[in-house]
């Protein structure tokens, strides 16, 4: 008997040691210096900028099986490369991304020729030139009224609005017809909502336009795909596909990142979390993100653009010679314009972009109802015998689970500030993404910009202090310059120079017009 309760004992005990080794072995962690959580254009910016200064032990935690983010070219379909994420470098001046495609030898072709537009009106009838040149001075007349406007806002210090709220002040005296009133409703997504991606009752009057998204130059695409860039970009690093984030504890010195795959430490974080996934709260974070952060996550906007691809048979039936093919629909935003890329793939396709409240609405239906209601318009606008399509692409981004929207907009009562405070680093934990780039937010280079700021900030946190030049050189922006202890930073004229400078030094730039930084950057 003793020698069995002894055998029962001693196996309890091993039962105990081993269940003991499992909890250690879970709850064990993968060290590295530096973890980047997001494998986008942000997060490999900054991963190959870190490598450039010398950091070698870097992780990009990724949770698709892909690298890319919101870029996405679909080439599933025979030769064809649709970009259904991102399609544009906004501006090829001075633009990182434009010098990478010069760099890695991939074509780009000019598409930003928004005269070359033909328009149809809800039933199909092409809209006259004198019909155009009405609709273009009643929306030149709106931009006077809602200048005007937002100025006596400011001058009155009264409360934020929505852009929608001057719309309907333009509006209610004008006395429009039905028809004029859908074609400034057109005109108001053709403008302002199919760039900004949100609609105009969530834009803020006042701070929409210092978004300034766009640089310098022509607005070009890629023929043969976006993600030609970041497959090169992302070439030698290492990336942890299908590693989804669920929590970051920053609490300790060394930062502690939990994904569904295991555990991971690091001495550096950098986060490229998209806006969208910050307001579901999908990754949680301890301690919890400073009150200003959630604030601001809260204010800005994730707007919706949802792209439908159509590529159809030889030949085209449609009007080739433009660029965009405009629908004005009795429903704002409906099926409003599509792309012609005959010009570009040298393929029948059309490209048709939904954004803002109708982008919404396309993520309850199924992809065979989007693809056939965007039929039904063509067939209006062309008849009812054009081809059925050989191929279609239908985009869902609000419903895409590391995303849950296409891009970053300023709402009601948040200002260019708000992408500020989301790119402060918290200790060791930093923060990029489009989301956090105060001049060029919702786009391609802003993310990019956002990547090397942040690989710049842990090279100076470790020491590595260079100057302004050689910082600028490395694509961090001016405004983003970093100046040892003592120095303050200044800008030249042209906001393409900094300078960290002493008191006298400060004094004497000052003089020749140099200036501080951009006062939202450091002041709200």
């Amino acid at each position: 008997m003793i020698q069995l309760k002894l055998a029962l004992i001693i196996a309890v005990f091993l039962l105990f040691v081993a269940y003991a080794q499992t909890l250690v072995t879970a709850e064990e962690s993968e060290h590295h210096e530096i973890i980047v959580i997001g494998a986008g254009m942000a997060g490999i910016a900054a991963a190959n900028q870190l490598n450039e200064y010398g950091f070698k032990d870097i992780v990009i935690l990724e949770a698709r099986d892909r690298t890319g983010g919101r870029m996405l070219t679909d080439s599933s379909y025979e030769n064809y490369r649709l970009d259904v994420g991102a399609s544009w470098i906004h501006g090829t001046k001075d633009n990182p991304i434009a010098e990478l495609a010069e760099e890695y030898g991939i074509e780009t072709v000019p598409f930003d020729d928004e005269e070359s537009a033909i328009f149809y009106d809800e039933n199909g009838m092409p809209i006259d030139e004198k019909t155009k040149n009405s609709m273009r001075e009643l929306y030149r007349q709106f931009e006077m009224f809602y200048d005007d406007y937002r100025d006596k806002i400011l001058e009155q210090n009264a409360k934020d609005v929505s852009l929608n709220e001057a719309i309907n002040e333009f509006t209610k005296d004008k006395e429009l017809t039905e028809q004029e009133l859908n074609n400034f409703n057109f005109m108001v997504v053709w403008n302002i909502e199919g760039d900004y991606a949100t609609d105009a009752s969530k834009l803020s009057l006042l701070s929409f336009e210092e978004m300034g998204y766009k640089m310098d130059g022509r607005e070009v695409v890629f023929p043969g795909g976006y993600t030609q860039i970041i497959d090169k970009l992302a070439e030698g690093l290492t990336i942890r596909f299908q590693h989804t984030v669920t929590e970051i504890d920053y609490t300790d010195e060394i930062i502690h990142v939990k994904t569904d795959k295991g555990n991971f430490d690091a001495k550096y974080v950098i986060s490229t979390l998209p806006l969208g996934v910050l307001k579901k709260n999908s990754v949680t974070f301890s301690p919890a993100l400073t009150q200003e952060k959630i604030d601001s996550i809260n204010k800005l906007e994730m707007g919706i653009l949802n792209k439908v691809y159509y590529v159809f048979p030889e030949p085209p039936f449609w009007d080739v010679d433009y660029n965009f093919i405009a629908h004005i629909s009795n429903q704002k935003g409906h099926w409003a314009y599509f792309a012609n890329l005959y010009g570009i793939l040298e393929e029948p396709v059309l490209l048709a972009f939904n954004t803002a409240d109708f982008g919404h609405q396309l993520e309850d239906m199924e992809k065979e109802e989007i693809v056939a209601e965007g039929l039904e318009v063509l067939k209006k606008l062309y008849g009812e015998t054009i081809p059925e399509p050989k191929y279609t692409y239908v985009t869902k981004w609000d419903s895409e689970p590391f995303s849950y929207g296409s891009y970053s907009s300023t709402g009601v009562d948040s200002t260019n500030y708000d992408f500020f405070v989301l790119s402060k680093p918290i200790k060791r934990l930093l923060f990029a993404g489009e989301a956090t780039e105060v001049t060029y937010p919702a786009t391609v280079h802003g993310a990019f910009f956002s990547g090397v700021r942040e690989a710049n900030r842990i090279s100076w946190m470790e020491g590595n202090y260079l100057s302004p030049k050689a910082q600028i050189d490395n694509w961090v922006l001016p405004d983003y310059v970093l100046c040892k202890d003592g120095l303050e930073l200044l800008i030249s004229i042209d906001e393409e120079s900094a300078a960290c400078v002493n008191h006298y030094t400060k004094l004497n730039l000052l003089d020749r017009g140099w200036g501080f930084v951009t006062p939202y950057i450091y002041y709200n």
